[in-house]
């Protein structure tokens, strides 16, 4: 996870980011220069030699702000992504619906894409493409815009449909979203390249086979998330998921909130004996875990490195001890990273005894991540946790994460702060790092470093590493030193 970028988006808005893309093209140009046919680099990998982009001029004489329009496209885009700080959407994470605030979470890369966008006519068809790579949307009104958009410019050039240059999509199907399943099924039509499938569903949502028909076979991440908890899910057939298995080859990461059915056939089964391209699995029912064990063999899933047993919305926990037992021994060799869900009221004993079997059936695991839901402030871990009976030595990495349940801002980092200074290095004595499963705010959370200051110091704290504590996004919000555990003043 690498550490993640500041914003380029200052005080000024749109003309800060503007003006930081500026200064950066003129960097790079005083660092390359490039002549008529010569190749330009820009880091790796070498970047071809192509045609310049021409700026027009009122004067003749040459400027600086000339020679950056002969830079080739290939370095502006790298120049955009690098000021809008895009990713390759190459590992998308999970979008956070469980947080109040993430329907209607601003995001300083779009600003700063528009600002791109608005400079010229140059620059908003270069910077076309990464504007519309991912999209968010939470309300019929702005996905009503998107497909009227799309719509004319197809009319006007039927390769001008800005549909295909959609790779990410976010999309809340809610009775209050006021979008309904036919307008996701047209907007799906529209986006050939998508590699990235989120949906917050309502819970009465329909056969969704329709739907996967309608997915793109290069399609890599699909997660589908029911709004609350519906004990009446729709079920599929393990046929049918395995046939769209077979239809996505590129698949690495499946979250449904769907029951699975076994099949009637066994021999279909037998004729698909592996699905390599799969690396996370997050099972939102225990009819999955169920079914893939007493259907798939051992071994069907060779390359699966994360699994999640829960559901971050559900106030229902679907995966019970004997069922995670069950797929840990049957597909869990490869797992490097287990996420587990542990409810306020519930026994910790579950969560020592799933820890046991992981540590026994997972030979290559090195990250637990742990969501607790349901728990009212002060969190405290259980001493029963941490007697030292028990210690997980591969463990290198932990992740916690909290439901929000209404508390306020304030008493929710507060608790995130309780959990850091909690004695997990007596667990897992090898910690380097604690990750908080969400964005923070680094100055917010801060505000309240002495709270774990505090929990370090009653009782001391003892670690045999240097541990960071970070947040989902890779920024640092501290460091706990190595002995008896202090944290480090920054």
């Amino acid at each position: 996870m690498h550490r993640k970028a500041s914003s380029v988006s200052g005080p000024g808005g749109e003309s800060s980011s503007v003006a930081r893309v500026k200064s950066t093209a003129l960097r790079v140009f005083r660092t390359i220069r490039p002549s008529r046919g010569e190749a330009a680099s820009f880091g790796p990998p070498t970047v071809p030699q192509t045609t310049y982009i021409p700026i027009k001029s009122g004067d003749s004489r040459a400027s600086e702000e000339d020679h950056i329009g002969k830079l080739p496209p290939e370095l502006w885009l790298k120049i955009f992504r690098f000021a809008a700080e895009v990713s390759e959407l190459t590992n998308s994470l999970q979008p956070d619906y469980a947080n109040p605030r993430y329907r209607f979470k601003t995001n300083a890369q779009d600003v700063t894409k528009r600002s791109l966008l608005l400079v010229c006519r140059q620059w908003y068809h270069l910077a076309t493409p990464i504007s519309y790579e991912a999209i968010r949307f939470p309300i019929m009104f702005i996905l009503q815009k998107f497909l009227d958009l799309s719509s004319a410019l197809s009319k006007a050039n039927s390769s001008a449909s800005i549909g295909r240059y959609l790779k990410h999509l976010d999309i809340t199907v809610r009775p209050h979203s006021g979008i309904p399943m036919a307008c996701v099924s047209e907007l799906l039509q529209e986006t050939p390249n998508l590699l990235t499938f989120f949906a917050n569903m309502d819970r009465n949502l329909t056969d969704p086979i329709p739907l996967f028909n309608l997915l793109p076979s290069r399609l890599t991440h699909l997660h589908i998330q029911e709004y609350g908890y519906n004990p009446e899910r729709w079920t599929i057939s393990l046929s049918d998921l395995l046939d769209f298995l077979n239809s996505h080859p590129n698949l690495s990461s499946i979250s449904l909130p769907f029951k699975f059915a076994p099949d009637s056939d066994p021999s279909r089964i037998a004729q698909n004996r592996s699905w390599s391209s799969i690396r996370k699995w997050t099972f939102q029912d225990s009819s999955q875990i169920v079914t893939l064990v007493s259907q798939l063999p051992s071994g069907a899933l060779p390359n699966l490195t994360e699994a999640e047993f829960g559901n971050g919305l559900a106030t229902h926990l679907p995966c019970s001890l004997h069922d995670i037992r069950l797929f840990l021994a049957a597909h869990g060799k490869s797992l490097v990273s287990v996420c587990l869900y542990q409810a306020d009221g519930e026994s910790m004993l579950k969560l020592s005894q799933t820890l046991r079997s992981i540590n026994r059936l997972c030979l290559h695991i090195a990250e637990i991540n742990v969501a607790f839901v349901g728990y009212f402030p002060p969190f405290e871990l259980p001493r029963s946790l941490t007697t030292g009976q028990f210690r997980m030595p591969r463990i290198v990495s932990l992740g916690i994460w909290f439901s929000y349940d209404f508390l306020e801002d304030r008493i929710h980092v507060q608790q995130y702060h309780r959990a850091v200074a909690s004695p997990w290095p007596e667990l897992f004595p090898n910690l380097t790092r604690i990750r908080l499963l969400e964005e923070q705010d680094v100055d917010v959370y801060r505000a309240h470093d002495q709270l774990t200051r505090q929990g370090l110091l009653n009782p001391f704290r003892r670690a045999t590493c240097l541990v960071v504590v970070e947040d989902i996004s890779g920024t640092v919000l501290g460091e706990l030193t190595k002995g008896i555990c202090t944290l480090v003043d920054r």
